[in-house]
């Protein structure tokens, strides 16, 4: 409680004393105090948190702990206070701000607030002064004098195994086969296999493992997966179910189920389904009442089709037969034997004793292992816990006797969850705060990563280090940290390793949210709770927007506290942070948005707001006064199909992030270009107009990420990208220079252009040293393709993602093997047009990971994958390359090779060397000749058992397919 409160503050009051010092007139000496008083508590607080959390300490330790958080949240709100009257002081634009700090600084004098805020400073002293005194009555651990406690930021290059790997299984082995023999066999009726199991138990990676066993790819037609989770919308859940069967058949569900209701929806999933052998699983399921409309989905027509659901309750399971046989899986808790293979699993797998125990610590690590009660997840968190602990016995049994007391009291499912919470009580500061922030969120909501980690940084959560790593470099370390503790579960991942979706386990969130209501970090607002509190200064509103901002219209909340009309002022807190997760289609909800927007700005209570996330909100109304929220670090925008944003956006001069993608606008506002800090902005670029957002963003110096520009041809492109001298720059024409963008990390780029402007593009782009993403696409106002004359791009050492789209003019590049970085992970090529085979330069880039070569990117006919080529290759995708017969794979390449994919090569003849592809998973064809599938059957019969084959041949209307 205390620790996270005591960090935050410390880490706001450190920049106060220094950058703006002048600005605390009069009472810097006291601010200065107080930080050290608070530099003093926290090194208790740590150790004062764990005390309190006992349930047999005294409640004088539980009324300090309490004091202290509260004393932090009246620092908090006193710093948020000032900076909103320094902020008010301060001018529009930055050229203006020379002198500014003198300027503030006797303005400040005269305010009538500078009295007010000294006060509220004098009293805090008072109070931190008393607080202090406690410290040794109590005999508090001073924080940094047990090993656990160091708050270091952890590094492991073995990461990345965590994100591509596959999860150890132990002790179910025997469930998965049970699991998928009932899949792929036995009766052709309508079944369904319902796993149940109490929490953290295993349900979701025994049906997962099964769902992805490479004989139920054979077997099934299409394979769907919804998670459902206590909340789940029915609508939302069968529009979903159509999306997912519709990319099974290699299509693109129709845009007009957007408008269908849940009887259309229904309808059009039974038609879909019919005559087709499907497995669908639905995770989580809560209640009897959900196979309602779900049961009229399914038709039993003797096709095998199989349903999988994991449950806690039995009577969930149950009520399926009404429709279709019930096979019930019970999960147990694993035995003693396979439980401590689990925990040394995870406990010793990157230590030097390699997953195995090291004798002084058997006897500690079985005691461990019993106070589990066999459950994988308690097991799981523990070991991962301890795995990044120093391998000695004084350290283990002091964790051993905090868990103890734990489990002691109560043995069954509460505590169970008190074993959990070990895992977050062990976490330094700077991750506690990070992984709360997951309550922010619905339960079983797949969060995109980069997403988190920039709320992260809004959040001031994300502290630099002295190695001068960005602080998004940070975030994903902090994010690494969480998955290696089994803390956070991965969702998917990219073809280089990093996690791009992410997750928390269902027992993991309910823990969070009790933790968040104790400690007041943030408010979720939904259906069963719809009523602000004012309490917490981080709000989120998960899936009922317009329920909560109608049932809060009229709450006496929204009182003009600024005016001191409330009597609930002494006791409200403003919000810094507030998250509309909304999937909502219509009017109503982007109309209350900016209702509430525009009241909650103009009475003040926004003001402080440094987050605003409205992703998936319906068209919001945003107001004018937008402008007003000033300290705004973050706004997402991102899948709001807005047409248009307030030209008072050009205020937010903190603003950092700026998500316009998905979004209908036309015109970026020219205001814009004030926005200094602004390090990440995502648009759709084929809806601005190119002259205006080139012309806006050149001056965004500080630019990271630059996603979604298009760039078409236009007189004065060449002048505006070769950063005229200074007595021509007046005269540029409307676009400007990307080789002004000189921080840029990723960019992503369209681009339709007569070839000296694209020659002049390409210039300034290999430029760009510190460019770790490139993404160019090139269109053609008077051909099919565009086209590409590249220079090296060799100078980029940083670059690891590549994606090239266009006629590749002057193909010498891959020919030269020093015309590609050698750090490349990712290659994407796509309507290249290359006439020599470009694998013999290819292969030997060691580090890449995925080669993707799309729609007519190589005309030649044969491809050679020589000895030793590829030697880090996971994912090879080869589609529409039409001339290609012939795939030749010597022995010893691609020895890592995890997927093959061969799309629409209809003249491909012969896949010479499969059999030297040993660690081949998956080989996905989709629109192959008969005589070449002849050929692959027979090789995977003699030497590739294990190998699942998808064989997919599109029909007129419907996609079928072909098991081999």
């Amino acid at each position: 409680m205390a620790e996270i409160a005591v960090n935050l503050v410390i880490s706001k009051l450190r920049p106060l004393l220094s950058d703006e010092a002048k600005l605390l007139l009069g009472v810097h000496k006291e601010v200065a105090e107080i930080k050290d008083s608070l530099e003093h508590i926290r090194a208790f607080t740590k150790d004062a948190d764990a005390m309190a959390a006992k349930e047999d300490r005294s409640n004088i330790v539980k009324l300090w702990v309490k004091q202290v958080q509260e004393v932090a949240e009246r620092i908090e709100d006193v710093i948020e206070e000032y900076k909103i009257r320094v902020a008010e002081l301060q001018p529009d634009q930055p050229s203006k701000s020379k002198g500014f700090l003198k300027k503030v600084s006797h303005q400040f004098k005269s305010l009538k607030h500078r009295r007010e805020i000294t006060l509220k400073i004098q009293n805090i002293r008072k109070l931190l002064f008393q607080i202090k005194g406690k410290n040794d009555r109590f005999k508090f651990k001073e924080q940094g004098s047990s090993s656990n406690t160091k708050e270091v930021t952890w590094h492991d290059p073995r990461l990345a195994a965590h994100f591509i790997g596959e999860a150890e299984v132990v002790g179910i082995n025997d469930s998965i086969e049970d699991v998928t023999a009932l899949l792929v066999k036995g009766t052709s009726k309508l079944a369904t296999i319902s796993v149940i199991g109490m929490g953290g138990i295993g349900k979701t990676t025994l049906a997962k493992k099964a769902f992805d066993n490479p004989r139920v790819k054979e077997h099934f037609n299409c394979r769907i997966w919804i998670t459902v989770s206590q909340s789940y919308n029915m609508e939302g859940l069968l529009k979903e179910m159509i999306r997912q069967y519709y990319k099974a058949m290699g299509q693109t569900a129709p845009e007009e189920i957007n408008t269908f209701n849940v009887i259309s929806l229904v309808f059009k999933l039974r038609e879909s389904l019919q005559n087709k052998r499907c497995v669908v699983v639905f995770d989580d399921v809560c209640d009897e009442e959900f196979w309602g409309s779900i049961m009229h989905v399914f038709d039993d027509d003797d096709k095998g089709t199989r349903i999988i659901t994991t449950t806690r309750y039995y009577d969930v399971s149950t009520s399926c037969r009404k429709f279709s046989i019930v096979f019930i899986h019970e999960m147990q808790p694993l035995p003693p034997e396979k439980a401590m293979e689990l925990f040394c699993n995870k406990a010793f797998k990157h230590s030097v004793f390699e997953w195995n125990c090291p004798p002084e610590l058997e006897e500690l690590s079985f005691d461990i292992v019993e106070r589990c009660q066999g459950l994988p997840l308690a097991i799981v968190v523990i070991g991962g816990l301890l795995s990044i602990k120093e391998m000695i016995v004084s350290e283990w049994t002091s964790f051993l006797d905090n868990l103890s007391f734990e489990l002691d009291s109560d043995p069954h499912l509460a505590n169970i969850k008190k074993i959990l919470s070990y895992g977050y009580h062990d976490l330094p500061y700077y991750l506690k705060s990070c992984f709360l922030y997951f309550g922010m969120y619905p339960e079983d909501y797949s969060i995109r990563c980069s997403r988190l980690i920039k709320q992260w940084i809004a959040e001031g959560f994300v502290k630099e280090d002295e190695k001068g790593n960005t602080l998004e470099e940070i975030a994903n370390e902090y994010l690494s940290e969480l998955i290696h503790r089994s803390l956070v579960q991965v969702s998917s991942v990219s073809v280089d390793g990093k996690a791009k979706h992410c997750h928390i386990h269902d027992l993991l969130h309910e823990f969070i949210l009790s933790k968040t209501a104790e400690l007041n970090f943030c408010q979720v607002l939904g259906k069963k709770d719809s009523s602000f509190y004012g309490r917490c200064q981080r709000l989120s509103i998960n899936h009922s927007t317009d329920n909560v901002l109608n049932a809060n219209e009229k709450s006496q909340i929204w009182d003009d506290l600024s005016h001191g009309k409330s009597k609930n002022m002494r006791r409200y807190r403003y919000p810094l942070s507030f998250l509309f997760i909304d999937t909502q289609m219509g009017n109503q909800p982007g109309e209350l948005v900016g209702k509430f927007l525009h009241r909650g700005i103009a009475n003040g209570h926004l003001l402080r707001l440094q987050i605003l996330d409205l992703e998936h909100v319906y068209k919001p109304q945003l107001p004018e006064n937008l402008g007003d929220l000033t300290h705004l670090i973050y706004l997402s925008l991102r899948w709001t199909l807005l047409e248009i944003i307030p030209s008072s956006i050009g205020k937010l001069l903190n603003l950092q992030t700026l998500d316009l993608k998905h979004t209908n606008m036309k015109a970026l506002p020219s205001s814009i270009q004030k926005l200094q800090k602004l390090k990440h902005i995502y648009i759709t670029g084929s809806t601005i107009r190119p002259q205006l957002a080139m012309q806006y963003l050149q001056s965004l110096k500080n630019l990271h990420t630059l996603k979604g520009l298009f760039l078409e041809s236009y007189p004065d492109l060449s002048i505006g990208l070769d950063q005229a001298p200074s007595n021509q720059r007046k005269s540029k024409g409307l676009y400007e220079g990307l080789g002004m963008l000189i921080n840029l990390r990723e960019l992503e780029i369209e681009l339709e252009l007569i070839p000296s402007q694209l020659e002049i593009v390409i210039k300034h782009v290999i430029k760009l040293k510190h460019l770790q993403s490139l993404k160019l696409t090139s269109y053609s106002a008077t051909e099919s393709f565009g086209h590409l004359k590249l220079e090296s791009f060799s100078g980029l050492e940083n670059l690891s993602r590549l994606e090239l789209s266009g006629v590749i003019d002057n193909p010498s590049i891959f020919i030269n093997t020093n015309g590609l970085p050698k750090n490349l992970t990712r290659l994407t090529l796509v309507d290249s047009a290359l006439r020599d085979d470009p694998i013999p330069v290819l292969q030997k880039l060691h580090n890449l990971r995925s080669l993707y070569l799309n729609d007519g990117s190589y005309t030649g006919r044969s491809i050679v994958c020589s000895t030793g080529g590829f030697p880090q290759l996971l994912v090879l995708k080869m589609s529409f390359l039409f001339n290609l017969k012939e795939v030749i794979v010597e022995e010893l390449a691609m020895q890592k090779l995890v997927e093959l994919e061969i799309v629409n090569c209809r003249n491909l003849e012969v896949l010479t060397g499969l059999k030297n592809l040993e660690t081949l998973q998956q080989l996905k064809l989709t629109d192959i000749s008969k005589e070449f599938i002849s050929t692959i059957e027979e090789t995977k019969g003699k030497t590739l058992d294990n190998l699942a084959i998808i064989v997919r041949r599109p029909c007129e209307r419907n996609s079928e397919f072909m098991h081999i």
